[in-house]
């Protein structure tokens, strides 16, 4: 995945006012977003390095 495309998935998955919900706590991250940050959270180094390519 080119970076372009990365970041037009992490634009439409964590807008700006969902991370502070989440930073708040007052929403928990669903669907794509949450599956992407279950991954990081297990496997930074290979997710990152195929997100980044």
């Amino acid at each position: 995945m080119d970076k372009n495309l990365f970041n037009e998935l992490m634009q439409s998955v964590t807008e700006m006012n969902e991370i502070h919900h989440w930073e708040q706590g007052r929403r928990n991250p669903t669907g794509p977003a949450r599956a992407l940050l279950r991954a990081i959270e297990r496997d930074p180094k290979h997710v990152l390095a195929a997100l980044i390519g």
